[in-house]
């Protein structure tokens, strides 16, 4: 048989082999070379001819290794599950490369961003005074890595910011502000029932000090998105001496917002 007609009929019969005799089911993958190269071979016994057979087996069986571990590949890629859901909160959170504060970054993110998460780093970092591990997530089809104590099941808009304040109950303290590192009580924030978004005055509304011998009072406070910042003055008198301290205490905003005591740090 001429060495033309021959390469012909070779690739006829391997373009039908591959429409009709690759099987994929569930990974597993089922393939009747041997013998469609057995009876190649017994057909064409010519030196020559074995020898085309032969080089054609070996780069039948590349190809063929190479397409069936981008089909594994590709399947376990689709049928990868995200282990939760969370959202950015707070804005310009870094999507690193690997879970590190000193590696490269891919996308710098905002807040209320909702991002995937497929797997939690074993080890944890120390960033601005919160130690938490890492978050592997995915965001524009890019997967990186990013701090977990900034990711929250809840992130309020700039509509609703007011909505946790307004549900907590106005005729008890709302929080309770603690020296950082100490066990010293600062006082207790109080809100009125006119809490709302028009009167917000009314959420963070007075600073008690309950102990006795001394005085708390707001002097500030800013209510954001993620994040409430109270700060207060305290007057106590100790042994006839008047002492004077200013504390700044915050808490993250949420719908969800529950009496808690707050802990703050001195100025």
């Amino acid at each position: 048989m001429p060495i033309q007609h021959f390469r012909k009929e070779l690739w006829k019969v391997l373009l039908l082999f591959l429409g009709k005799r690759l099987i994929y089911r569930g990974g597993a993958i089922r393939v009747d070379l041997e013998i469609f190269f057995m009876k190649l071979k017994k057909k064409h016994n010519s030196k020559k001819n074995l020898k085309i057979i032969f080089f054609s087996k070996q780069v039948f069986f590349f190809i063929f290794a190479v397409f069936a571990l981008q089909c594994i590949g590709t399947d376990r890629k689709s049928t990868e599950v995200p282990i939760a859901t969370k959202c950015v909160f707070m804005d310009g959170l870094k999507l690193r490369e690997n879970p590190s504060p000193h590696e490269k970054t891919h996308f710098i993110l905002k807040y209320g961003e909702s991002l995937n998460i497929y797997q939690l780093s074993n080890h944890q970092d120390l960033i601005n005074g919160i130690q938490s591990n890492w978050s592997l997530v995915e965001f524009n089809g890019t997967k990186g890595w990013v701090f977990s104590a900034y990711l929250k099941e809840n992130c309020p808009s700039e509509k609703n910011k007011y909505v946790g304040l307004i549900r907590l109950n106005h005729n008890y303290p709302i929080f309770h502000l603690q020296a950082k590192n100490s066990e010293y009580m600062i006082g207790n924030i109080y809100k009125t029932k006119d809490c709302s978004e028009i009167n917000n005055q009314a959420c963070i509304y007075t600073c008690a000090y309950e102990a006795g011998g001394g005085s708390c009072s707001i002097t500030s406070f800013k209510i954001d998105k993620n994040l409430i910042t109270i700060q207060v003055a305290l007057k106590k008198d100790l042994l006839f001496v008047q002492n004077n301290e200013k504390y700044i205490c915050m808490i993250e905003n949420s719908e969800e917002l529950e009496p808690k005591i707050i802990f703050c740090d001195k100025r």
